[in-house]
């Protein structure tokens, strides 16, 4: 029985990770963990929540700011838990059914959560998880300083470490973490897009962009003729933006490579390009008409095309597209030469 709990526990975990991994962040994710965030608390009282996996539950106990100290407070009792002795309260958790309380006092932070009686107890703060029931089953969570695990304080969130040091101010609607899956191999890696009033900034170990744009990110065609996205392009040294409704790329010095001056833009790499940073090619629209541009805004396809679409390497190497005007495709390399002349259906082609 055991083995199975550890089991359903980290079949939980992988289903989260897959979940989260598969999807396009969008707006309407970012209001649902603004609004997730609020439901943890103002700024003079935070409501206590079971810890266990699903169906969270409130009942009435609740940390309560008077001055500058914090109590655990039972309301339906009108009971001090615990005295009016804490500094301060964090909430934490790595999904929205595993929730815990990051507390400090006596210059000391520890970590907290409640059972499903609502009865104090450990927690491991990287997960969130009780730690006796993790001890009980069997799975190890190693104490490295370098974990990282979101919270929430006021409606914001941040990020820290296993050493209570702050690696994200707790000040933004939301922070996405592009490596939450964290190895010790990248233990020194900060990769983070910031949130905050419908903007997003960056947070890497050299950087720190203030939420500015309308997105970060760049799509990409997929096999399937549906778009996959790239928050941040970890071997490369540029980073796709939106910004007054148009679309650039910009590197981390903050020096605008391709200017916003695109309605739209997808990012087309091959194998060939992975020992190149510099490497990248776009497939972009300006005033209804598509061509291709490279990470420098060099033009290789101009810019007289009813549509592009990317169609990979060829049998020579080459990075080939498939271009259309008005309802006659053909095929053109990334050098712009001519592999097939427009007069082909799209079918004709699709095996090209």
């Amino acid at each position: 029985m055991k083995m199975d709990k550890t089991l359903l526990i980290f079949s939980f975990f992988l289903f989260s990770f897959i979940t989260i991994k598969a999807q396009v962040f969008t707006k309407e994710a970012l209001q649902a963990h603004k609004e997730h965030s609020v439901a943890f608390g103002d700024s003079s009282k935070i409501p206590a929540y079971s810890s266990k996996f699903f169906g969270l539950k409130n009942v009435g106990i609740e940390f309560q700011k008077k001055g500058n100290k914090w109590a655990l407070v039972n309301t339906n009792k009108n009971k001090l838990i615990i005295l009016y002795e804490i500094d301060s309260v964090l909430t934490s958790y790595k999904s929205s059914g595993i929730v815990s309380y990051i507390i400090k006092r006596e210059n000391k932070w520890q970590p907290i959560a409640f059972d499903k009686k609502h009865k104090i107890t450990e927690s491991e703060p990287s997960s969130g998880l009780i730690k006796k029931e993790l001890d009980k089953d069997y799975i190890e969570m190693y104490n490295y300083g370098w974990r990282r695990f979101p919270v929430v304080y006021n409606g914001k969130r941040g990020v820290m470490n296993k050493n209570y040091e702050t690696i994200v101010p707790i000040k933004y609607d939301y922070v996405l973490d592009l490596f939450d899956s964290l190895s010790k191999y990248r233990n020194d890696t900060i990769s983070y897009l910031i949130y905050d009033n419908n903007k997003v900034g960056m947070i890497t170990n050299t950087l720190t962009i203030e939420p500015k744009f309308e997105d970060i990110g760049l799509k990409y065609p997929t096999y399937s003729d549906h778009f996959g996205e790239h928050k941040l392009l970890y071997n490369k040294d540029f980073f796709g933006f939106k910004l007054d409704g148009k679309y650039g790329v910009m590197n981390y010095t903050q020096e605008m490579v391709v200017p916003n001056v695109y309605d739209s833009m997808l990012y087309c790499e091959s194998n060939l390009d992975e020992d190149d940073i510099k490497k990248g090619k776009f497939i972009v629209s300006k005033n209804g008409k598509y061509g291709v541009i490279n990470a420098q805004n060099k033009i290789l396809v101009p810019f007289q095309y009813s549509s592009i679409n990317y169609k990979g390497l060829n049998h020579n190497n080459d990075e080939i597209f498939m271009v259309r005007k008005k309802q006659n495709y053909g095929i053109v390399n990334g050098q712009n030469k001519i592999l097939k002349a427009l007069e082909f259906s799209k079918e004709e082609l699709k095996d090209f």
